[in-house]
Order: structure tokens, then C-alpha cells, then sequence
């Protein structure tokens, strides 16, 4: 018998072989039991994630003898003869090659009849938005009163392209990405079956360049046993896979946190010459800084990723504060926008790479680092530079004598506290002011808004990412030199919403109004709501008293670490380049 391709091999006939999908499957599972099952259904989500299975097995179970079940029996003559592909009461069709209108018409047309083995006929169709608008128009009819014995499962990667009339008369079911434990979990199946030798770092790998498709995860690994020798390694993976072994992200960093850029570019070199696409390898950096970032803040104990093990990288994610993995995905995150439109985007990386690792570019964030190391300690040593004074013009010349150091001054640090990041009065006080005098908050409105774009133009590299960020949210209220902005996510506010983060934007502000700016950011549902309760009571004359912030995930304080006095006037005496803290 010829070879077939692991993916086709282990498509799951059951749903206990669907990886992933765990809400669609135990839905169906409990409709199937209880002969609850719906005339029409839109499956949608990503490639490879199991959409065309699910239709297949829906179809199976449907017409088993045993139904209504919650799995096929997989032994009876209807499931034997599914499984071998003569059933004729199960139609598969693919919109993208037969997407007419006269396909479409010839449905409708065989519909009427019964079903010839089974109890239902079923209509998979796949890529269903690959249908033209007079195949959709064909089907509508059909789509929403169908006969008892008809079953339509329409799957897409594209739902958007979907007519509204289409989704409005279907079950609608989003299939999402597969994580990579699932994927994993999986992958460890098929090899036991399968009897091939694989390494943990290879199914790692494996399970990471699927990026959530069991069946791309399945191809990649058919591709790895057909290049390895007896083993398959993460070497093998990599190899087929265009993707980059992450030691060797972990060399490019190490050697850009060291400031040696040459080292990081023929470390780039080298992957390029071996293959990998420079597109490619900025991407998993940003992710690789993800997994730094994680394993630093997080107990990662239960993600089960080997590259959390190994000592190269526990020790250069222990070496990096948080500030400077920051500071590193937003350069890599620049690169990757503009390379988009680059001709020659390996010059870009270069380029970038040379930043990243230029001392003048890192000094705030190792500033912050030292001062990281400092709470930790709880001591801290600030050598301070005096200024020379300039010689008295009635003097005579002077040779300025080379720098003297100073007497080293230990301070203890000051203990962490909490802070809250929100106040509510300041939110009730733009409010208020700003429906007292309309016109004049209406004006300043327009004034911040007809610069807003100069936010990114004039952003510096190390705050692009953040200023884009910041730049997509939706002015609400403006009072004199304050404002409230919303977004739609609780994850961007608490990100715009950090002290270090704050700081850096109303700096950025300043540069671009030339004023100093303050700012609330809150989700958009927050903001709906602390605008209903304040209107509730301006609107009958009260000074609004509302109530504190909750708001579900939102961070409402910060721990925070008080400098002290002595760092403080050596900061406003010399300046922080002047000042180092050791």
C-alpha cells in the first residue's frame, strides 16, 4: 500500500481524538446524545485546526445505527462504509473550485430527496466564502429551510468574506488555535504509534513552528523523519522548518547585552547562510524575548517548555531586568514593521542589532537594571562626580586636574510600597469641568487631536512601540492639561497605565505639545459605566462623589519602591548621566 502522510493517517474519526476544541466537542457530543441537532452550521477559525474533522464526524455520528450517540460505534455497516469513503448520503464539496452559481442550483435541486443509506444527508462545504455572490444568493433559500433529513456545515478560514444572510441563519462555532500542549500531547501519540525515535526538543519545535495547526504540526513532523537519519532532534525540525534554534537566539543576545554587535551580527550571518529568512528570525527573537519575560515574572513550571531548563538561558533571563526586554521588543518590533516595506531587510536587522547593542541606547534601561540590583540588595553605592567650577576670568589660566573619585556613600534602601495608580476625583474633575465649560474643552480636544498623529512621528525608537500603542486609543473628556482615553482591552490599559511606562509617554507628550500633559487610560466597558454614574448625579444638580474603580483584571496599584533623598539630590544636583549606581 502506498505511504500516506501522517496528517491523513491519524485524522480523528472520534471526538476524543480531536485535539483541542474542548467546548465544541463536548457541545456536540451532548446535542448528538439528545438528538438536538441544527439544520445549519458555520465552523471558522485557522487552518489545520479541525474544522473539516468535526464536520466529518458530526456526519458520521448522525448516521450511525446507533444514534442518537455521543460518538460513532465505528463497527456498524453505515460507519464501516463512512470510513471507507462509499457513503453516499455524506457530500463533501470545495467552494474554492466549485463555486458557481449552477454547483449551488444543483444542491438545491437534490436536496428534496431522501436520504439513500443514512438518516441524514450532510453538506460539508469547505471554504465556503470562496462562493461567488449568486452562489450565496442560491443557497440562501435552501440554507434556511431545509428539508428534516438535511444537515449544511459550511467551514472557513475567512468568516469576514461570509454574507450577514448566511451567518444570521447558521450555528456559528470558532475554532481556536491549538496550544502547544495539546499539540504536544498529540504529537506524543503518533510517535508511540508510529515506533519513531523523537527528542523533547524536537516536539517542542515541532509544536511551535505549527503555531496552533495540528495538521501543519503532523506535516512538519513527516518532514523531519524523512530528513533525520534514526533520531529525529530539534536540529532536524529547524532544518526543515526555516525556523531558528533558540540557543542560538540566546548567543545573539548574550552578545548584545554584552555591547558587542559584531559578535550578534555574525551570529545573524551564520543562520542566514544556513537558510533562514530574516523575517523568520526577527520573529521568534520577539517571541523568545516573550519566553525571557515569562519565565522571569511567571511560574513557568507548567508550561513544559525545555528551553526553561537549560542554564543558558536561566541565566541570561536572570541577567535581564524587565525594562530591557522591553526596550529589546520594541526595537525588534520597529524592524519587523519596517521591513515590510524594505528591499533589503537583512541590512534593516543588521542595523537594528547595532542599536540594540549600543551602549549610549541602554543607558536609562541599565540604569534601571542597577537599580533593580539595588532593591534587591538593599544597599546602594553612588559614587558622585562633582561639577569643576570655571575659572574667574581675573584669574590666571588654569589646567583642569584629571577627575578625582569620590568617597563611595552607602544608603540603605528605602522599603516597598503600594500605590494606587487611579483617582477617581481626578477622573470626576474632568468631568466636571469640562460640562461646565464645553466650548473650552471642546477646543482643547481639537488642538490635541489635530497633532495626534506627530505622537508616532516623533517618537524616539526605544518608545515607538509604546507610542503606537497609545496613539490607537479613543479621546474621551479633555480638561485643561488632563484627559481621559479608552481601549478596548484591560491589557493595554494596565501596559499604558505603569509608572515607567506613564513617564515615558508624558515625556513624548511634552516633546510634541510642548506642555505637560497627565492622562486616565480605562477600558471601554470602565469608562461607559463611571460615565453613566457620574451623569446620574451632575445631571440632578449633585457634585458627583463616585465610587472607586473595579473593574475585572484592571491593576488598581503597583508596588513601588520610594528612592532615597541622597539619590534624589545627586539626580537634580548632576543629572542622571552623571550619576551611577552601583
Amino acid at each position: 500500500m502506498a505511504y500516506q502522510a501522517l496528517y491523513r493517517t491519524y485524522r480523528p474519526k472520534f471526538f476524543g481524538e480531536v485535539a483541542g476544541q474542548k467546548h465544541i466537542v463536548r457541545t456536540f457530543q451532548n446535542a448528538l446524545k439528545d438528538n438536538k441537532i441544527a439544520h445549519a452550521y458555520l465552523f471558522t477559525g485557522p487552518r489545520g485546526t479541525g474544522k473539516t474533522s468535526v464536520a466529518k464526524i458530526i456526519a458520521n455520528t448522525v448516521n450511525c445505527i446507533e444514534y442518537p450517540v455521543s460518538e460513532p460505534c465505528g463497527v456498524c455497516d453505515h460507519c464501516v462504509a463512512i470510513s471507507k469513503g462509499i457513503f453516499s448520503d455524506i457530500i463533501e464539496i470545495d467552494a474554492a473550485s466549485n463555486n458557481g452559481v449552477d454547483e449551488i442550483r444543483e444542491i438545491r435541486d437534490k436536496v428534496k430527496y431522501t436520504p439513500g443509506q443514512g438518516n441524514y444527508k450532510v453538506y460539508i462545504i469547505d471554504e465556503v466564502h470562496m462562493l461567488s455572490i449568486g452562489a450565496f444568493n442560491a443557497l440562501l433559500k435552501t440554507l434556511e429551510e431545509p428539508p428534516r433529513h438535511v444537515i449544511f456545515i459550511l467551514a472557513t478560514t475567512e468568516p469576514h468574506k461570509v454574507p450577514a444572510t448566511i451567518h444570521s441563519r447558521c450555528q456559528r462555532f470558532d475554532f481556536k488555535d491549538i496550544s502547544t500542549k495539546d499539540i504536544k500531547k498529540k504529537l506524543k501519540e503518533v510517535i508511540e504509534k508510529e515506533q519513531i525515535s523523537v527528542t523533547l526538543e524536537a516536539m517542542d519545535a515541532i509544536a511551535e513552528s505549527a503555531e496552533g495547526g495540528m495538521r501543519d504540526a503532523l506535516s512538519l513532523l513527516d518532514q523531519a523523519l524523512s530528513y533525520s537519519d534514526e533520531r529525529v532532534t530539534d536540529v532536524d525540525v529547524h532544518a526543515v522548518s526555516g525556523s531558528v534554534s533558540e540557543l542560538k537566539i540566546v548567543d545573539i543576545t548574550e552578545a548584545l547585552l554584552a555591547h558587542k554587535s559584531v559578535d550578534a551580527i555574525n551570529f545573524l550571518n551564520q543562520l542566514i547562510e544556513s537558510g533562514k529568512e530574516v523575517s523568520r528570525i526577527t520573529h521568534q527573537m520577539i517571541q523568545f524575548m516573550k519566553d525571557v519575560l515569562l519565565y522571569k515574572n511567571i511560574d513557568t513550571s507548567g508550561l513544559q517548555r525545555t528551553i526553561f531548563e537549560r542554564p543558558q538561558f536561566q541565566a541570561l533571563a536572570t541577567s535581564m531586568s524587565n525594562e530591557k526586554i522591553y526596550e529589546f521588543v520594541d526595537f525588534l518590533s520597529q524592524a519587523q514593521r519596517e521591513m515590510k516595506s524594505s528591499n533589503n531587510p537583512r541590512t534593516y536587522l543588521e542595523i537594528t542589532l547595532i542599536r540594540m547593542a549600543d551602549t549610549k541606547q541602554q543607558i536609562q534601561s541599565d540604569l534601571a537594571e542597577r537599580v533593580s540590583q539595588l532593591e534587591t540588595t538593599g544597599t546602594v553605592k553612588t559614587p558622585i562626580v562633582k561639577k569643576a567650577k570655571p575659572a574667574e576670568d581675573n584669574k590666571e589660566d588654569v589646567i583642569e586636574a584629571a577627575p578625582v573619585a569620590a568617597d563611595v556613600l552607602e544608603v540603605n534602601s528605602a522599603p516597598k510600597v503600594r500605590v494606587k495608580i487611579y483617582d477617581v476625583n481626578q477622573f470626576a474633575n474632568i468631568l466636571s469641568n469640562a460640562m461646565k465649560d464645553k466650548e473650552g474643552s471642546k477646543r482643547k480636544k481639537t488642538n490635541i487631536q489635530n497633532q495626534w498623529d506627530e505622537i508616532n512621528r516623533q517618537a524616539e525608537p526605544n518608545v515607538f512601540t509604546l507610542a503606537q500603542d497609545f496613539s490607537k486609543g479613543d479621546l474621551k473628556a479633555v480638561w485643561q492639561n488632563e484627559f481621559i482615553i479608552t481601549y478596548p482591552t484591560v491589557v493595554m490599559v494596565n501596559k499604558l497605565m505603569r509608572a515607567d511606562v506613564r513617564k515615558k509617554l508624558k515625556r513624548l507628550l511634552k516633546k510634541v505639545y510642548s506642555i505637560d500633559l497627565d492622562f486616565i487610560a480605562l477600558p471601554e466597558e470602565l469608562w461607559e459605566s463611571k460615565r453613566k454614574e457620574f451623569f446620574e448625579q451632575f445631571n440632578i444638580g449633585m457634585s458627583p462623589k463616585l465610587t472607586d474603580f473595579a473593574f475585572q483584571g484592571l491593576h488598581l496599584e503597583e508596588e513601588t519602591r520610594e528612592e532615597p533623598e541622597v539619590i534624589k539630590d545627586a539626580i537634580a544636583e548632576f543629572g542622571e548621566s552623571l550619576v551611577q549606581l552601583k
